[in-house]
């Protein structure tokens, strides 16, 4: 398991190279949480020298839809019916290739598809 910043991640083995600054996680898949957002990749690499955060490999990732951060600034805010109450707990789920996560915009490679949900109709895990 890695605590680096406010990312949690963890995978069945781990390296750290001193001379890149690199911290790669891989099997089973190798997964990550930080705050509201999660996902895993058959690899994690947090490039801690270039603040990059790098998910390869079978990637998906859930997160806030409209949180304001570079993760989501790209999704729509989520839209309540008139009248209603506003919406919380939306999320999106996406599925790639690749993804990465650094002081610009992420980058995904490959994308498979997309979903937006509300949380309290999630069932399962």
């Amino acid at each position: 398991m890695v605590d680096y910043e406010a990312i949690h991640a963890r995978g069945d083995r781990a390296s750290y190279s001193l001379e890149t600054d690199l911290i790669q996680l891989t099997d089973r898949p190798a997964e990550w949480q930080a705050e509201q957002r999660q996902g895993r990749a058959d690899e994690l690499v947090l490039d801690r020298r270039n603040g990059l955060f790098r998910s390869r490999g079978h990637a998906w990732l859930k997160m806030p839809s409209g949180s304001g951060t570079h993760a989501s600034s790209f999704l729509p805010e989520p839209r309540a019916a008139a009248g209603s109450a506003p919406v919380t707990n939306q999320f999106v789920q996406i599925l790639a290739d690749n993804y990465e996560f650094g002081p610009t915009p992420p980058s995904f490679v490959r994308t498979c598809g997309s979903a937006s949900f509300a949380a309290s109709n999630c069932k399962g895990k």
